[in-house]
């Protein structure tokens, strides 16, 4: 089952354009990665403290950790179908912010070569 885990939204993103995300996330993972949509888990969870304001608060990106054991079994196998997923999400989000913030996504706990990163325009 994945479960992709958002972190970093910025705080005064409307509701409804979370949901939103929500459900491109779970059509386009379900897609990608052939499953049913019930088995797709997106979660978002709440920062305990404000977005950044200056460069000493930190950065602006927003994190992307796909923790799913469908890849499992893959690193000698062919890399592209993980990395392909991958790449589908990262652009899902970052056109649901227009490309405002960078995006990077990668798979929990498995090949640390499995990650990509968008950057923001400009």
């Amino acid at each position: 089952m994945p479960f992709p885990i958002v972190f970093g939204i910025p705080e005064y993103t409307p509701m409804a354009d979370l949901i939103e995300l929500r459900r491109s996330i779970v059509v386009s993972l379900a897609e990608a990665l052939g499953c049913d949509a019930s088995w797709i888990r997106p979660l978002f969870p709440r920062d305990l403290l404000p977005d950044a304001l200056t460069a000493a608060d930190g950065g602006e990106t927003i994190y992307v950790r796909l923790d799913t054991a469908m890849f499992n079994g893959k690193e000698a196998d062919d890399e592209s179908v993980p990395l392909g997923v991958i790449s589908t999400l990262a652009r899902v989000v970052w056109n649901a912010f227009g490309g405002a913030y960078e995006v990077k996504v990668f798979v929990g706990d498995l090949n640390p070569s499995w990650k990509i990163l968008i950057k923001a325009k400009s």
